[in-house]
């Protein structure tokens, strides 16, 4: 099994790619962005330096909520959306960081757009590895009600500004 490393810094494979935070990135059927991370400006994608983010409580193994998470956030630079949707079309300029194994793959969020559903819950955007090829994935999280808020398990990292 993978061992998921947090805080280590790491790139891109090399690419010519120019990523545009200050557009708006894809939007889900029956979601709203409620937040989008626009202040990055335009950044080429292989001068980005990433990290994975956990809890502590994660990193042992431990179910956490999402508030929770959102929370510990609030002081990290949060890579928005866009650069998923990059990631998704171009799916070589993913780094391997991000892939985990099979039996038990890294979940990566990007938590500098968050929406929300038609049910009005907080969502974050995220990918993962399986079945030999990336897929998309959306998480519901609740900022201020722990009680109903979704679980988080260890394997649920968010992508951060290194």
């Amino acid at each position: 099994m993978t061992t998921i490393e947090t805080n280590k810094k790491f790139k891109c494979p090399f690419t010519p790619a120019i990523i545009d935070f200050t557009k708006e990135p894809k939007i889900p059927e029956h979601h709203k962005i409620h937040l989008h991370n626009s202040h990055m400006g335009i950044k080429q994608l292989s001068h980005m330096e990433f990290a994975l983010f956990t809890t502590w409580q994660q990193k042992e193994g431990k179910i956490v909520d999402g508030g929770e998470i959102y929370r510990k956030l609030l002081s990290k630079v949060l890579y928005p959306a866009n650069l998923l949707d990059h990631f998704l079309l171009h799916p070589e300029d993913i780094p391997d960081e991000l892939k985990g194994d099979e039996k038990k793959p890294i979940y990566t969020f990007f938590w500098g757009t968050y929406y929300m559903n038609s049910d009005l819950q907080y969502c974050v955007r995220g990918i993962y590895f399986k079945d030999h090829q990336w897929k998309e994935c959306i998480h519901a999280f609740d900022p201020y009600d722990l009680e109903k808020d979704e679980s988080w398990p260890s394997n649920c990292l968010a992508l951060i500004e290194a």
